[in-house]
């Protein structure tokens, strides 16, 4: 019997709803909601016998000191997410920009500044989301998908456990490019500088100079069950 998306879903909000259940009054500022949030998100869902296995990974990167993440890359936090015992196997990673409030409630400085952080994802992936923190005690934090061609963000929002399932596990969001999953697993993003979208630079040759190679396009296969084995659909 096939595993229901709603099934999939219960299974994630309950991880997610673990991940929320911290109380904002303790960490009222964005930053260190941002850390609690993601460091209680890191983990696997296990989605049952012969189901297989949903692995979350998160990085709260660096906002401080000379040549901070944030600043240079426009993301305090990066996602990866790993499938396993899912025919085929997925493996990909997001960006984001985390923001204390909805949106819609910042002021005319802050919008324009979130402007230019999601403008700098834009330039090293088409998969990054805005995070809104939730104003009350273990509620489920919403985010905005975004919108790459504008270097923006499309709206409404949705809630994180919905676009975990139907963006991110149904493979509709998400990078796959290894070079770019490996690039963003550290806090200080070290290697992201040299990945942008569609080009891969390599390092100069001794007196020469950096030639762009494009990759090869990621496929976007849809998780489909392997034989003997039970997932979503």
């Amino acid at each position: 019997m096939a595993l229901l998306q709603s099934e999939i879903l219960a299974a994630v909000r309950k991880h997610v709803e673990y991940a929320a259940a911290i109380d904002r009054k303790n960490y009222f500022q964005e930053p260190a909601y941002v850390a609690a949030f993601f460091g209680r998100l890191d983990g696997t869902v296990d989605l049952g016998k012969g189901n297989g296995t949903i692995t979350f990974k998160p990085v709260v990167v660096n906002d401080h000191g000379p040549g901070a993440a944030e600043k240079k890359f426009g993301a305090d936090f990066s996602l990866t997410f790993e499938s396993v015992d899912v025919d085929p196997e997925v493996s990909k990673a997001i960006l984001g920009q985390g923001k204390g409030s909805e949106i819609d409630a910042l002021d005319k400085r802050e919008s324009e500044r979130l402007r230019g952080q999601t403008a700098k994802m834009a330039c090293h992936t088409e998969d990054y989301i805005v995070f809104e923190s939730p104003k009350t005690a273990k509620a489920i934090p919403t985010v905005l998908v975004g919108n790459p061609s504008a270097g923006t963000w499309n709206k409404p929002p949705i809630s994180f456990d919905a676009y975990l399932v139907d963006k991110v596990i149904s493979c509709a969001h998400g990078d796959r490019r290894d070079s770019f999953i490996k690039a963003v697993v550290g806090s200080s993003l070290p290697a992201l500088k040299v990945i942008t979208k569609g080009l891969t630079f390599e390092p100069d040759a001794p007196g020469g100079s950096n030639t762009p190679s494009l990759p090869p396009a990621p496929s976007a296969p849809a998780l489909t069950p392997p034989t003997k084995k039970r997932t979503m659909k």
